[in-house]
């Protein structure tokens, strides 16, 4: 997920930001992403919650979290341990990939443009 917010700030239409914290903090900021718990199947509550306390340092502590799974042998800890992980990083992960979706749509709509009048232009 670092590399798709890193994608986020590099393709910026209002250039780069300073840092993985700025990219972030603005991603927090939207008011899109409110609609998005219905989908996860978490509370409004509980999805806030977690969008607000997710910082950089979280994307390490889950990176962390998953490592150490290895070396649990007990299938159902696992799973739970598991899916505990995947609850917390799901709301944050959905703002993240919903904003590079939004990016991407909007620099094909940028190339169509630029195509469209380079075509005008062969075309006078």
């Amino acid at each position: 997920m670092l590399e798709m917010i890193d994608y986020i700030d590099s393709n910026n239409p209002a250039g780069h930001l300073a840092s993985r914290e700025e990219v972030l903090e603005l991603l927090k900021s939207g008011t899109k992403y409110q609609q998005d718990y219905e989908e996860l199947g978490i509370s409004k509550q509980r999805y806030e919650k977690s969008i607000t306390d997710t910082t950089i340092e979280s994307f390490q502590k889950w990176k962390e979290g998953v490592a150490s799974l290895t070396h649990l042998t007990d299938k159902l800890t696992l799973l739970t341990h598991f899916a505990k992980i995947e609850t917390d990083i799901e709301p944050i992960e959905s703002l993240i990939q919903d904003a590079v979706a939004e990016l991407d749509e909007l620099m094909n709509l940028q190339v169509d443009e630029m195509r469209m009048e380079e075509l005008m232009g062969r075309q006078k």
